[in-house]
């Protein structure tokens, strides 16, 4: 799951080999910590994503949870980054075109 919030931008995906657990990956140094500020985040500088940490299923779950019922505002209204805009609305128009692209005639 990607997850595209207002402070950062996160890769959810099941640990390979902590069933129990999820590998949460970011690609900018800080995004991990704000919404986990007790992981223990791993830098690697060659793999695909450069931050990464092992936490458990319930604790990410509990956390997008909370992310999700804090939006006050509209997304591009609320991102505190500025540096992050010209990427976020970048991600806005390819999925606009896969919108336009995939539209069904039904």
């Amino acid at each position: 799951m990607w997850i595209f919030a207002k402070d950062g931008f996160l890769s959810i995906t099941p640990h390979k080999e902590k069933p129990e657990c999820f590998m949460v990956r970011g690609r900018v140094k800080g995004d991990i910590e704000y919404y986990f500020p007790n992981a223990t985040v791993i830098e690697t500088p060659d793999a695909d994503y450069r931050y990464r940490t092992t936490l458990l299923r319930e604790e990410v779950a509990d956390r997008v949870r909370d992310a999700v019922i804090d939006i006050r505002s509209g997304f591009k209204s609320s991102v505190t980054d500025q540096r992050r805009m010209p990427f976020y609305l970048e991600v806005w128009s390819v999925m606009d075109d896969m919108q336009h692209a995939l539209q069904s005639d039904d």
